[in-house]
């Protein structure tokens, strides 16, 4: 949570405050490695034990993507994988910080297809239902993973809810709009118990980071966020990035390609069957 606050205080002291405003603001960054210093020494002292581990919370990293197309190993399927096998999160107990547990393993990786993009100029993707199978083909039985990978459907049962309280036909032309917020405070209210953390790769990261994402600053409060840095990505430099052995693999230029050695490269093979089976892309025109 202090990593968080220094990013949206670093972000703060970017736009044009007061100079007391940032006097204060600077101070506050000033102290933070203090700060953080302090619990790491204080939790050396807190040893868990058995029964702790036991009642441990059911620990899920969620990992929202377009998947239009989801990419291999040097991508989406290379992240998905680090998830499943090495990322670790904090369970904070901001009522009694010495129950609070770190370094859990992680339970599930749910896979969260974008339904209806946020964005204008990534709004025209292919049908929910074709990206929804690839990425079932790209990310599920993955036999090297320890924590269960399940590429679920909820924001489309976000945007469902929102159609059946405001009554409202054709979920496009909702009122209110949508985001990883919302999603996170639905799965928070439907899983008390359960912890979760969310990732995202560079690129989303960036949108992020300038402010793209509806309520931004509150989703980082909710939850801790893990960022997954790619190849030909500049990203500062902060605990919350993951340095994985990623690519410079692009789903941009993976639509626009036909030549089945670079796709081959790019993409799990059962994913590249379905393009082809299915045209998609650029074999639409092929």
């Amino acid at each position: 949570r202090l990593h968080n606050a220094k990013i949206r205080a670093s972000d703060l002291l970017s736009k044009g405050l007061e100079r007391q405003q940032i006097s204060t603001l600077s101070k506050f960054v000033e102290s933070i490695p203090e700060r953080i210093q302090y619990f790491l020494d204080e939790n050396k002292k807190v040893q868990l034990n058995p029964g702790k581990i036991k009642n441990r919370p059911h620990t899920v990293a969620l990992f929202g993507l377009s998947a239009n197309p989801p990419t291999g190993k040097g991508g989406h399927a290379g992240i998905v994988d680090w998830c499943a096998g090495s990322m670790t999160v904090d369970a904070p107990n901001d009522t009694n910080p010495a129950e609070a547990l770190e370094s859990l393993p992680v339970d599930e990786v749910w896979v969260l297809p974008v339904y209806r993009h946020a964005f204008s100029e990534k709004s025209t993707l292919l049908s929910f239902e074709h990206r929804v199978a690839m990425a079932k083909l790209c990310f599920e039985h993955r036999a090297q993973n320890t924590a269960k990978v399940h590429v679920r459907e909820l924001e489309r049962e976000l945007f469902l809810r929102e159609q059946e309280l405001s009554n409202i036909s054709i979920p496009k032309k909702s009122a209110r709009r949508l985001g990883s917020v919302d999603l996170v405070k639905m799965l928070q209210s439907d899983f008390p118990h359960y912890q979760f953390a969310f990732v995202m790769g560079a690129d989303t990261y960036q949108d992020f980071r300038v402010g793209k994402w509806k309520g931004g600053f509150s989703l980082q409060e909710l939850l801790p966020i893990v960022v997954c840095a790619r190849y030909g990505v500049e990203l500062d430099v902060h605990p919350l990035v993951e340095h994985l052995n990623l690519q410079n693999v692009s789903s941009t230029k993976v639509r626009s390609s036909c030549d089945l050695a670079y796709l081959s490269a790019c993409l799990e093979p059962p994913v590249l069957e379905y393009i082809r089976d299915h045209k998609l892309y650029a074999f639409a025109h092929s």
